[in-house]
């Protein structure tokens, strides 16, 4: 755990990206709050995650928007048109 490096909260809402880094090149990084309490974030390998491509992949899917059906395609053209 020593290799680990410590940041505070703030690091992690400023900035993510030097927390994610740390995690990933020393295998975790420890967050230590003004409260004193400490919480690890360590990398997993996605062997590790179960179905880890599948959970993302699924993920991805779901942020596109899907298109709507043709039917209420007409609707829609009305009601912004102001109809």
């Amino acid at each position: 755990m020593s290799d680990m490096e410590a940041l505070t909260v703030r690091d992690l809402d400023r900035s993510p990206k030097k927390v994610l880094q740390a995690s990933h090149e020393r295998g975790g990084a420890v967050i230590r709050s003004r409260s004193g309490q400490s919480c690890l974030i360590t990398r997993l390998e996605s062997e590790q995650v179960p179905g880890g491509d599948k959970v993302l992949q699924r993920w991805l899917h779901g942020q596109y928007a899907k298109p709507i059906p043709s039917a209420q395609v007409h609707v829609v053209d009305r009601l912004v048109s102001g109809e």
